[in-house]
């Protein structure tokens, strides 16, 4: 998976990420992950990465 995102003006927010899987228990897995971002005039996007599993 390869997430892409362009934004059209100045913003800030938090992009989320939902996933799943089967460990190899036969266990299905959830968690989110939480991305905090600011955008900037000069197209850039400043972001740090958050994983919380379930």
């Amino acid at each position: 998976m390869r997430p892409w995102w362009a934004g059209s003006a100045i913003a800030n927010g938090t992009l989320e990420l939902s996933y799943q899987y089967v460990n190899d228990a036969k266990a299905t897995k959830t968690g989110t992950v939480a991305i905090p971002f600011a955008a900037t005039t000069a197209n850039n996007v400043i972001a740090t990465a958050a994983c919380e599993m379930v």
